[in-house]
């Protein structure tokens, strides 16, 4: 017959070193439970590539968004109020981060890889 044994848990206590492959797991575990990836922002911008991308006299902020959508990479454009910046543009086959750069450099901007974001300031 089978029994069953009762263990008292409160008595074991573990004093091996944690090794660090374990740490490495539980906190790649942990960044991808939260939504982040190992990949940084730059990267995933280098990796992306964008088919096609026509602007026609577009604000700086309009730009970004585009790019975004195309992309899925979250850009932040901070524009102040009443700028005037406008941009034409057409590019096949780049990477989002290529395209990142030239529409930062005709709307006279600065691009910054955040952690989870692009910032695009003036």
């Amino acid at each position: 017959t089978l029994g069953t044994k009762t263990i008292n848990t409160t008595k074991m206590r573990t004093t091996r070193p944690i090794s660090p492959t374990f740490v490495a797991i539980v906190f790649a575990t942990s960044m991808f439970a939260a939504g982040l990836s190992a990949e940084s922002i730059e990267e995933k911008a280098a990796k992306t590539i964008i088919p096609n991308i026509e602007l026609n006299d577009a604000s700086l902020k309009e730009a970004c968004g585009v790019i975004s959508g195309i992309s899925g990479i979250v850009i932040d454009c901070d524009v102040p109020e009443g700028d005037e910046s406008r941009i034409t543009l057409s590019l096949s086959n780049v990477p989002a981060k290529i395209a990142i750069h030239y529409v930062a450099e005709l709307g006279a901007a600065k691009v910054k890889y955040g952690e989870r974001s692009v910032e695009i300031r003036k």
